[in-house]
């Protein structure tokens, strides 16, 4: 791969050579014909601007199209007519953040509105002022096709990042160049003022410049020494916590159809519990991970608002023990053999069940045991209650194992299914004598 990139490289140079002897040529024709006739400055800034966006097109449609390949290659999707959508609400917030972003070229542009319908011709400005403006039209734009050719030819040898960067770039500059060209010409009384005062008054001409270096090396010392180490600071954590996603991504691990299946079936049994809710939550989410990164807690799983009521009456506590133990009970029916993505589903229970016991709706449990016997009983409580909990689940599992089997094909297929997803499954759940629908007066 490295070897073909070289070699595209290789066969683009004389192209590169081409442009930029191009590029060269109308920026010295640019510089150096334009005569100081009215119009002649947005005359020549719209001819740098076409000739600024023609030159980054073939650049821009190479980067979308090379985004194209990396995000189809990652098994994403690519956007196309008439199926891309996209809210009204996303468009506004694009917009504004657009804004936000480019407000200096914005304000650029409007003050070069603004300032050009009463601004003199450069033809008419007097001698200093002309010199001036002939120096920076000159000279700047020189300097900014010199850059944007630089850029451009980083962008096509893929040391730089994007050909969006280096448009903005060029956009910004030829807003800022043309700006100040304009001025120049709009505050030409000023700049011949104060030309005739340096004249006249060098002695106060030297202590204002004295003066105005000073503050300049207040702040500069201020920037280099004060904020800048904690610039710099955050952007070394910037960057460590980027190089450590970098890696955990590059970590991940791809898992097998056999693996993402157990996952699934445990999933599974989680969500056929939500058949006995009254109604199923709006934010109801049941996901499989088809790869794992080292920091991954979860192989999959499954959340609702439902998981977070902070009060319940007897049965949703005894629904939500049923649920905790659903995925366990699950894998075991259809291999078998249990696994070990059980660990929190098993601490939750147990924080569950002594809850549950503690509120008096099962066998004598005594919250803070302080006798061996009491721990014991406590003990025994516990297990006699997990026990009829999977006897309860099997029973139910058992009676909707061919459902079971359905949804964790289909989360193996979609890896994740909303509300409207999982509804139709849900509906089709056979009861048993252990886990009923639950009344609707127990959701408080």
């Amino acid at each position: 791969m490295e070897r073909e990139t070289n070699r595209d490289a290789i066969r683009a140079l004389p192209y590169m050579f081409r442009a930029y002897l191009i590029t060269v040529a109308i920026a010295f024709l640019i510089v150096t014909v334009v005569t100081r006739e009215r119009g002649t400055l947005p005359r020549y800034a719209a001819i740098a601007l076409g000739f600024a966006a023609g030159f980054a097109m073939p650049f821009v449609h190479r980067y979308l199209k090379r985004l194209r390949g990396r995000v189809l290659g990652a098994g994403g999707s690519w956007p196309t007519w008439p199926g891309w959508r996209v809210a009204g609400s996303t468009i506004a917030a694009r917009l504004m953040r657009l804004g936000v972003e480019n407000a200096v070229i914005i304000g650029g542009v409007a003050l070069i509105y603004a300032w050009g319908k009463s601004a003199p011709a450069p033809a008419s400005l007097p001698e200093p002022a002309a010199t001036i403006y002939g120096v920076a039209w000159q000279c700047g734009w020189l300097w900014f096709m010199i850059w944007a050719v630089y850029r451009c030819l980083l962008a096509i040898g893929g040391a730089q990042h994007g050909f969006l960067t280096v448009v903005r770039g060029i956009l910004a500059r030829t807003v800022m160049l043309t700006l100040a060209s304009v001025a120049i010409c709009k505050f030409s009384p000023m700049l011949v003022t104060l030309i005739q005062e340096m004249e006249a008054r060098p002695h106060a001409t030297l202590a204002t410049a004295i003066g105005l270096l000073i503050v300049y090396g207040v702040f500069g010392f201020v920037d280099r020494w004060v904020d800048l180490p904690g610039r710099q600071y955050v952007v070394v954590r910037a960057a460590i916590a980027e190089a450590r996603a970098s890696v955990s991504e590059s970590r991940r691990r791809p898992r097998t159809e056999s693996e993402v299946r157990r996952t699934a079936i445990h999933e599974a049994g989680h969500a056929l519990l939500y058949a006995a809710m009254p109604s199923l939550p709006e934010d109801f989410v049941v996901k499989v991970f088809w790869d794992l990164g080292p920091n991954d807690r979860y192989r999959g799983f499954v959340r609702s608002a439902a998981n977070c009521q902070t009060a319940q009456v007897e049965s949703v506590s005894h629904w939500k023990m049923l649920f905790d133990l659903a995925g366990t009970v699950a894998e075991k029916i259809v291999y078998g053999v249990r696994a070990d993505g059980s660990i929190e589903d098993n601490t939750r229970w147990t924080r569950a069940a002594q809850e549950y016991l503690a509120c008096g709706y099962g066998e004598v449990y005594f919250e803070e045991p302080a006798t061996e016997l009491e721990a014991e009983c406590n003990q025994r409580a516990l297990n006699r209650l997990k026990s009829a909990h999977y006897e309860a689940l099997e029973t139910f599992l058992d009676a909707n194992r061919a459902l079971l089997d359905e949804l964790a094909d289909r989360l193996l297929t979609d890896g994740e299914l909303d509300h409207k997803g999982i509804a139709p499954y849900l509906a089709q759940v056979t009861f048993t004598q252990a886990v009923r629908p639950l009344p609707s007066e127990s959701i408080v």
